[in-house]
């Protein structure tokens, strides 16, 4: 019976990291295409610091802060619910404004985000120059994904996940057609900057189409501030702090190389896509659909415990790290070689891509299973425990920047980052066992 009652999650799992998947083979020949044509040369590394700068706020403001806190309140009103739609419609209202306020803040004045960000790139700079003129084109795609990610909450709550997890592959499709155009240009990242923008816009479509065809009513957004509105809200204020903690930690990664010399900051971007394969298709992919099945876990306890699908979810992130882990870190140098190492991309590139990546694979494990663990507290309403937890975390892993980076140059921005994951997964599954070992539930690991 157990096993029946989990096979829904354990089928949306499956689609969710299929899918994911096909972006990811996707995203390397993205990254191979970027390696081959613009290499570590400034277009290059304006092209990385405009689309880290734009999808590290998507992070804050879309995505999974947002998820954290919409979707156990949205599982507890039914599709049809007039209550449920007006706090939908608030919700949508707040969202746009926000985004439409930072992004004409950012169109205005590109120069205040690179300057907060990528201090070691001067105005004179070309990197600085390029990038400040790609990010007026870029930065446009958080708007889209914070749509994408209201209509995919929706869609996810109800089970659907399909429709969302196509996303990811649509933008990197549009960026390989963005940088096949830039073979034929002048390759300034100019054409693969508008990709991005093109895919923000198709992905909104999609995410329509798709509630509609899910018999979601399309809601106009609203500015009232109801109960569940109010509630959302001071879910969502901690939830984006730990966002946003976490991406300032990314930021500071960001700074940190744009600070060093021998395109530090491209070697940093190849580094995180090999890094990010494992995280995204099974860490997020069970974030995916974890969230709204424990979320109605505990809306209606018929269903089944909780604790049941993270348990699972903690076991199958360690079966698949631990190998990751010994593959990265030993054979990462010949895989990096093999899948970039071409063009403008350098065997010394190639060396030094593989120190970083060597450094983050000590924390894959634990940075496996952060986002499974965080579910647990997500899914009751709980975003605050998450934030203090990373806020410790946060300076564990900067401390062990600081105190490395002299040493070991680029390489100590992965191992404070596999520190930091260390001490986050650590806390949080701590104060979980703690948590169901004081109550009469199910214990988390029994």
């Amino acid at each position: 019976m157990k096993r029946l009652s989990l096979s829904p999650w354990h089928r949306a799992f499956r689609l969710v990291a299929a899918f994911t998947f096909v972006s990811r083979l996707l995203g390397y020949v993205r990254d191979a295409l970027l390696a081959a044509v613009l290499g570590t040369s400034p277009a290059a590394v304006a092209l990385m610091l405009a689309l880290r700068l734009t999808n590290q706020m998507r992070a804050i403001l879309a995505e999974g802060a947002f998820t954290a806190a919409f979707q156990p309140l949205d599982a507890a009103f039914p599709s049809d619910s007039p209550v449920g739609d007006a706090f939908r419609a608030e919700v949508l209202g707040w969202l746009l404004l926000i985004n439409l306020c930072l992004l004409g803040a950012v169109l205005w004045r590109p120069d205040w985000l690179l300057s907060l960000f990528a201090p070691g790139y001067a105005p004179e700079d070309p990197v600085y120059t390029i990038a400040r003129s790609l990010l007026t084109i870029t930065f446009p795609y958080l708007t889209c994904m914070s749509l994408v990610a209201y209509f995919g909450a929706r869609l996810g709550t109800r089970g659907r996940f399909a429709t969302f997890a196509v996303g990811p592959s649509l933008l990197n499709g549009c960026i390989i057609a963005g940088l096949l155009v830039e073979m034929q240009t002048s390759a300034t990242g100019h054409a693969a900057a508008w990709s991005v923008f093109v895919a923000g816009v198709l992905q909104v479509a999609l995410l329509i189409y798709a509630v509609q065809k899910a018999g979601l009513p399309l809601l106009w957004p609203k500015f009232g501030l109801g109960r569940a509105a109010s509630r959302f809200f001071k879910t969502l204020v901690p939830a984006v702090l730990g966002a946003g903690a976490l991406q300032i930690a990314v930021m500071l990664d960001t700074a940190l190389a744009s600070l060093l010399h021998g395109g530090a900051l491209a070697h940093l971007y190849f580094a995180d896509r090999l890094y990010q394969l494992p995280i995204g298709l099974v860490s997020v992919a069970l974030g995916t659909v974890l969230l709204p099945e424990v979320a109605r876990r505990h809306v209606n306890g018929s269903l089944g415990a909780p604790h049941q699908p993270i348990v699972q979810a903690l076991a199958l992130c360690a079966a698949c790290g631990l190998p990751l882990t010994l593959i990265f870190g030993v054979a990462g140098k010949s895989i990096i070689s093999a899948l970039f190492e071409r063009g403008t991309f350098s065997a010394a590139d190639t060396h030094a891509t593989a120190q970083i990546l060597a450094g983050y694979a000590l924390g894959l494990v634990p940075a496996l299973m952060i986002r499974p663990l965080v579910v647990l507290f997500q899914a009751q309403g709980d975003t605050r425990t998450p934030f203090l937890l990373l806020l410790i975390s946060l300076g564990v892993n900067l401390g062990c920047k600081l105190a490395l980076i002299d040493r070991f140059g680029a390489a100590a921005l992965g191992l404070g980052t596999s520190a930091g994951m260390m001490a986050y997964a650590v806390l949080l599954a701590s104060l979980a066992w703690r948590r169901a070992s004081s109550s009469s539930a199910m214990k988390l690991f029994a």
